[in-house]
């Protein structure tokens, strides 16, 4: 899963069952906690404070663990997502649908 495929499946997440959007700070912090980056390189290049991006960013795992179920950290951010994604493409489309037919008919 690239940076990019994590903050699609997490703002896909987030739209359907909050209604909510991520802003720039959190895809910005999403995007750090991927590549390992520490929180004071998000308050460089965003010209906040490391207090400011610690707080959003414990209000963003807050909301994502509870969107996915277990808990999300900085550091645990990437394995969550990647055993997330695997758990989600366990069948291919195709079989879900026929899945759901059967659900639906049954």
């Amino acid at each position: 899963m690239t940076t990019e495929e994590a903050l699609k499946f997490i703002e896909t997440s987030l739209q359907n069952k909050t209604g909510k959007q991520l802003t720039v700070v959190e895809k910005e912090i999403l995007k750090a906690a991927w590549e390992n980056e520490a929180y004071i390189t998000i308050a460089k290049n965003s010209h906040l404070s490391v207090g400011h991006i610690k707080d959003i960013a414990s209000n963003l795992w807050r909301l994502l663990s509870e969107i996915l179920g277990q808990k999300v950290t900085k550091t645990n951010l990437r394995l969550v997502l990647e055993k997330t994604n695997v758990a989600s493409n366990t069948y291919p489309p195709r079989i879900i649908r026929k899945l759901l037919v059967i659900k639906i008919l049954t």
